[in-house]
């Protein structure tokens, strides 16, 4: 047998363990550094020195039995501390009698910690995410009483001399990079990639309604007939004033161009050719108040131009997002800052289309 220990060495021993006892992990009994720790601070392992007295093989020369030894040494010293003790003994000390590593106290506090954050930072992106919301459709306000709609139809009638319009209805392309293998599927009449930006715009230049995603090969008409306004307008759901609440008892209408169809509540010019001199007049005050929408664009693209002369390099999601966040700012900047819509740039009308 090597040399006894004595007590002094005993309890250095104890409190700093070999190397492999410590590591997170020992491969020879499964013990945890933080178990041997534990079982130190609660008076477990420094009183074990009168074990070392009783039994001459507590400790052997051989490092890799004496491993095993030491082991049973301290199961032997704590179970005969008994119930007296065992008050006194954490649940990392029993975990380490046991031979059993379950999860301390101080893990869960920090698994409870940790779960806390999670679900507080949830809730603020959450709750972010409703304000944005809210924002947003307090910036794109859609009229939804005959009042509200009575307002806007008011603007149109000083602004352009065209009553009873509740708003002016085009396209805009909106150039990306179309995805792979997606072959002509977003390839536009006018010769490049895009996705279609369906507006409806009041007549001080402010979206009310904005539809963006449709592949750019389809026609304004087929982007409208695949919008909610437009479903919304066919059932009578959009909460428009009857006729006899209007000028001259006709009804609510939203002028458009050529390439949208004729219908009850949609206004579009007459033809070009063999035209009375009524009509040319209709025609003129119905192209003045068609125009709000293409000025509106024109804005938009001059002072967002960056998405409307570069092709934009995202997934179509991404850029749905981002139409629609220049709209929504749009609005915000028109009501709020009177300088910008003031100077726009020169070609402004080049950008309208």
């Amino acid at each position: 047998m090597g040399d006894r220990h004595t007590p002094t060495q005993v309890d250095q021993t104890l409190h700093s363990p070999p190397s492999k006892w410590r590591s997170s992990d020992c491969s020879h009994c499964g013990l945890h550094s933080l178990c041997w720790s534990r079982m130190s601070e609660a008076g477990v392992v420094v009183s074990l020195e009168d074990s070392w007295s009783k039994s001459d093989t507590s400790f052997s020369d051989n490092v890799e039995t004496g491993h095993m030894e030491r082991k049973g040494s301290i199961v032997s010293r704590a179970n005969s501390i008994g119930s007296t003790s065992a008050s006194s003994v954490p649940n990392t000390a029993c975990c380490m009698i046991n031979n059993t590593c379950s999860p301390t106290s101080d893990d869960e506090d920090s698994d409870y910690r940790q779960e806390s954050i999670k679900d507080a930072y949830k809730d603020r992106r959450r709750r972010a995410h409703t304000q944005a919301e809210q924002k947003r459709r307090d910036a794109i306000k859609f009229p939804s009483t005959p009042q509200e709609w009575q307002i806007v139809a008011s603007h149109f009638a000083s602004h352009w001399d065209f009553p009873n319009c509740g708003g002016a209805i085009d396209g805009k392309h909106v150039r990306i990079v179309p995805p792979p293998n997606s072959g002509s599927y977003y390839y536009n009449y006018k010769g490049f990639n895009s996705i279609v930006m369906l507006a409806l715009v009041s007549a001080t230049y402010h979206f009310l309604y904005v539809d963006v995603g449709q592949n750019g090969r389809m026609s304004d008409g087929g982007v409208f007939a695949r919008m909610e306004f437009y479903w919304r307008l066919q059932s009578g759901s959009l909460s428009l004033p009857p006729p006899e609440e209007n000028q001259e008892g006709l009804p609510f209408i939203f002028v458009t161009d050529e390439a949208f169809a004729l219908a009850n509540h949609l206004m579009r010019p007459f033809p070009m050719r063999t035209l009375t001199p009524d009509q040319r007049i209709f025609n003129f005050r119905l192209a003045g108040a068609r125009r709000v929408v293409e000025n509106t664009f024109g804005i938009l693209a001059s002072r967002f131009r960056l998405f409307f002369l570069t092709p934009i390099h995202m997934a179509e999601y991404k850029i749905n997002h981002i139409v629609l966040a220049c709209c929504v700012l749009h609005n915000l900047l028109k009501r709020h800052s009177a300088n910008y819509a003031v100077s726009v740039g020169q070609d402004a009308d080049l950008l309208v289309k």
